[in-house]
């Protein structure tokens, strides 16, 4: 089970993707690494709802003509594992 704070990361073309242990609700952090942007929401559906939104945020922010098969795509390739299920995640600035 993760704590507060804890959580997964993965990368994505130009995106970095965050997916966060937040008060009762997943935070989703998609920043894009080139513009330094960040896009956020929240997840209450648990961990693979909030890695879903995630890639869905990202892949179609990269192309916004994207279809479902473009975001499952993502999601088999994307490996948040590699980060290691309790990674530390950084707090946007605000």
């Amino acid at each position: 089970m993760l704590s507060r704070g804890q959580g997964y990361r993965a990368d994505y073309k130009d995106y970095r993707l965050f997916v966060e242990v937040g008060d009762e609700v997943w935070q989703v952090r998609v920043h894009h690494l080139i513009t330094n942007t960040w896009l956020y929401q929240n997840s209450v559906d648990g961990l693979e709802a909030a890695k879903t939104d995630a890639i869905t945020t990202a892949v179609v922010a990269s192309n916004p003509c994207a279809t479902s098969q473009d975001i499952t795509a993502a999601k088999t390739s994307l490996n948040w594992e590699r980060y290691g299920p309790k990674l530390k995640i950084f707090k946007a600035a605000s």
